[in-house]
């Protein structure tokens, strides 16, 4: 799970999304949408947090992200609490085509979660941001605070939002609580804290500024969620938490996010992938296995109250429908065609 940003300032073109009543807006780098719009309803949009309260079911969600091979005619059957949608990269295309997906699930029945970095953000920026998401009907933010590795702008004291706090708390200045809003947990660390301490410390601030349920960052360590668990209960936090998942595909992949998100392979998993680097097929195979035990052991978990399993899918749906039926999870739904 990476913290996404976009780069409003590099964006020239015009763009027109006829179906929400979008047009970009040099001025704010974004697309606006009109006062009065038929987008505006929420039908059959929830709140996640809700959903994760209320009820006793574990399901999984999926994070994808727009284009980059996504098929989503793999979806149907694969009975999913919700997607999140991340926008990553500097243009305002991007941001389109995350609402235009966002749009697009939600019309099929889907709770969406739509990822808002804010980093790079000015408050401006983030309100017409939001205020086209609640044009669609989208009711769950994700707040981050941005990838490290594509902000603009490095000197906290010059940033509007800071930290994923400062994006929450103005969230429900402006909104109140039309949206949901999911912060990210770290069971083995934020790479920038001193330790796990320090990190519950942070999550209790964005907790007091108004998020609703927790998304972790992947780990590949049963014991790393449940220790999690009870740092955050121990510490006061009783709000859902999320346990999220990386299915290794390859050994590049596995090497890439442990590198991007700062995520610790046991030692175990980084001897099988690396000895078999060049068997593509066994690692995939190693993957799905793993990743189904860990989901299972998880999803099995009755002491520790898990909220299901986000899945971090790197748009590779066949991998995880593979998981999903090897969990015995697959339930074949009728539908429109996505």
């Amino acid at each position: 799970m990476r913290d996404v940003l976009i780069d409003f300032n590099c964006c020239k073109e015009t763009y027109k999304q006829q179906d929400a009543g979008f047009t970009y807006n040099p001025s704010f780098k974004t697309f606006e949408a009109p006062e009065t719009t038929t987008t505006t309803t929420t039908t059959g949009q929830s709140l996640i947090s809700n959903l994760l309260l209320n009820s006793s079911d574990k399901r999984l969600s999926i994070e994808i992200c727009p284009g980059r091979n996504l098929d989503l005619s793999l979806l149907p059957g694969m009975d999913l609490n919700f997607f999140s949608i991340t926008w990553h990269g500097a243009s305002a295309e991007r941001l389109k085509s995350a609402v235009q997906l966002a749009s697009r699930l939600k019309c099929q029945g889907y709770h969406v979660l739509l990822h808002l970095a804010g980093r790079n953000l000015r408050r401006d920026e983030a309100l017409k941001v939001l205020k086209q998401f609640k044009a669609v009907g989208v009711r769950n933010i994700f707040a981050l605070q941005g990838d490290p590795s594509q902000v603009v702008e490095r000197d906290d004291t010059k940033c509007c939002f800071s930290y994923a706090a400062d994006l929450v708390r103005f969230i429900k200045l402006h909104f109140g609580d039309y949206f949901g809003i999911a912060v990210a947990g770290y069971p083995d660390r934020h790479p920038q804290s001193v330790n796990l301490e320090q990190d519950i410390h942070f999550l209790k601030h964005k907790i007091s500024c108004g998020a609703d349920f927790i998304i972790t960052q992947a780990s590949y360590d049963y014991g790393s969620f449940t220790s999690f668990y009870k740092v955050c209960k121990s510490s006061g936090i009783h709000l859902p938490i999320v346990p999220g998942v990386f299915v290794i595909s390859s050994y590049k992949s596995l090497i890439g996010i442990s590198k991007i998100c700062s995520v610790t392979v046991p030692a175990d998993i980084l001897s099988i992938v690396s000895k078999n680097k060049h068997n593509a097929e066994t690692v995939r195979e190693f993957g799905i296995h793993q990743a189904t035990e860990l989901i299972k052991s998880i999803l099995s978990d009755r002491e520790h109250c898990f909220k299901g399993v986000h899945i971090f899918s790197l748009n590779d749906l066949g991998l995880v429908k593979t998981v999903v039926e090897r969990l015995g999870l697959f339930k074949p739904r009728l539908e429109y065609p996505l």
